[in-house]
Formats: structure tokens, C-alpha cells, sequence
């Protein structure tokens, strides 16, 4: 291999990293987005409202959801998404359950995201297995297709 050859494989690795920040970047600023438009939509009054009032969808109310409702979202979203790593796990659940996480824990993103990061370390018992791991286990318990799948076998065996 030529010289050329190398610097030009080096220079190729070069775009390969600065692209992937990019995109990295891209979503994180994009989740930001959704986060910021989510609160617009909230009222600026801090009232607490009852949710179990109704079985339908409600919209948007700040106090409306418990920490407990964004915990068992924040386990769906492994299920739903094996593989999936923190920063990834933090994004969907602000922009698909970004109810839950304003409820939980307020309207500053910041101080949003550094308790979705918290709560990444933090133990959730999963009633179907009777387990109780933090996030980041039940992510590497969840790490493939397949390991959901034998997860929902065993949940059906023990309900049978």
C-alpha cells in the first residue's frame, strides 16, 4: 500500500467519524426540538389533574403522569427497541413520551435529561417477571430480538 493509499483511507475513516457526530448531533438537537415543542403546548399553570378520570387518551397536562407511569414507559421503550443505549432510550422517551417526562420531571430540558439520565441507574420492578433491575441491565437483558422474545415466552409460561 502507497502512501496515497493510506492517507486516503485515513482521510476516508476521518469523514466516516465527523458524519456519525453529525448525525448524533442532528437527533440530539432534533429531540430537543420536540421536547421544547411539547412544553409550548403544556399550560404554564403548575395544577395537578386527575388522569384516572377518564380511560381515553388525554391530552397534555403538567402533573398529570407519575414517575411510576414514565418508569413503565421508560421499560416498554427497551422492549420495544432492543439494543438500544442510553442517549437513544432518553430521545424516544421525550419525543414519545414526552408527557410522561415533563409530568415527572418538569419543563427544563436540561434538568429533564439529567434525571432521564438518573433514571437510567435507577431500579425498575417489572411485575410480569417479578425482577427488579436498573434500566441499564434490563437494556443489556434486552440487547436483541431474540432476547425479548424468550423474555415474552417466559412471561407466557409463567402466566400459564
Amino acid at each position: 500500500m502507497n502512501k496515497e493509499d493510506i492517507a486516503f483511507r485515513k482521510l476516508s475513516m476521518l469523514m466516516k467519524a465527523v458524519t456519525e457526530a453529525n448525525e448524533r448531533e442532528t437527533q440530539e438537537n432534533a429531540a430537543q426540538s420536540i421536547f421544547f415543542d411539547r412544553m409550548e403546548q403544556l399550560p404554564t399553570e403548575d395544577k395537578k389533574i386527575d388522569c384516572s378520570a377518564s380511560n381515553e387518551a388525554t391530552e397534555a397536562f403538567y402533573g398529570c403522569c407519575s414517575l411510576e407511569e414514565l418508569k413503565d414507559a421508560a421499560f416498554e421503550v427497551l422492549l420495544l427497541n432492543p439494543g438500544c443505549e442510553q442517549s437513544d432510550w432518553a430521545r424516544i422517551l421525550v419525543e414519545q413520551y414526552g408527557t410522561e417526562v415533563v409530568d415527572a420531571y418538569g419543563k427544563d430540558p436540561a434538568k429533564a435529561y439529567a434525571s432521564l439520565e438518573d433514571l437510567w441507574e435507577s431500579p425498575y420492578f417489572d411485575r410480569n417477571s417479578a425482577r427488579e433491575y436498573d434500566f441499564k441491565t434490563w437494556a443489556e437483558a434486552f440487547s436483541t430480538d431474540a432476547a425479548v422474545q424468550m423474555y415474552y415466552d417466559l412471561i407466557e409460561k409463567k402466566m400459564n
